[in-house]
């Protein structure tokens, strides 16, 4: 009985051991911001990649990233990556959607560029959506495997912070300034 127990708890511990030494690849999003902070009437860009650790390879892209605080700013253009074969993105309601394949690449791989006009005061961010994941081709059924994304659902990728141009806050302060001295008269 204790030999069929230390067999059994043998072959847990190899098959614990060989899904350990298995490398879980991950592949991650980032963005790389031109300006965080604008002021109304200009414009900044916002690149979204496909950060893909060492050895890992990707040929399907799908994502869907969403928008808060979009009455802050106009989305200018959404231009998918050249680098992949076939490139297809836009707005979509109060998110970006990206759709692109290729050949399998890895590497740090451009996967949009977003160009943002500030409109009001406020604070814009792109956030991770649902619907993005990403595969890599296989020679054997299925034929694809999905590549785990490690950013958290949800999680702000970029954020543009809106602001008033430093002479409408001086014209703004002197002005109160103004009114309280007149006050005090």
């Amino acid at each position: 009985m204790y030999r069929r127990a230390a067999v059994g708890s043998a072959w847990l511990l190899g098959l614990a051991i060989f899904f350990a030494s298995q490398s879980a690849m991950a592949a991650m999003i980032t963005t790389v911001i031109e300006s965080d902070s604008i002021q109304i009437g200009e414009s900044t860009s916002i690149q979204i990649f496909l950060d893909l650790e060492a050895g890992e390879e990707a040929s399907i892209f799908e994502g869907t990233f969403d928008m808060t605080g979009a009455t802050t700013v106009e989305v200018i253009y959404v231009e998918p990556s050249e680098e992949w074969d076939s490139a297809f993105g836009g707005i979509f309601g109060n998110a970006i959607e990206v759709s692109l394949t290729s050949n399998n690449m890895g590497g740090l791989r451009l996967v949009a560029e977003v160009e943002v006009e500030g409109l009001v005061l406020g604070t814009y961010q792109i956030l991770l959506g649902f619907d993005t994941y990403a595969e890599r081709d296989l020679d054997v059924p299925p034929f694809f495997e999905d590549i785990p994304i490690s950013n958290s659902l949800g999680s702000v990728l970029a954020s543009v912070a809106v602001v008033p141009e430093p002479g409408t806050a001086l014209l703004l302060g002197a002005g109160l300034i103004g009114f309280g001295l007149r006050r005090r008269n």
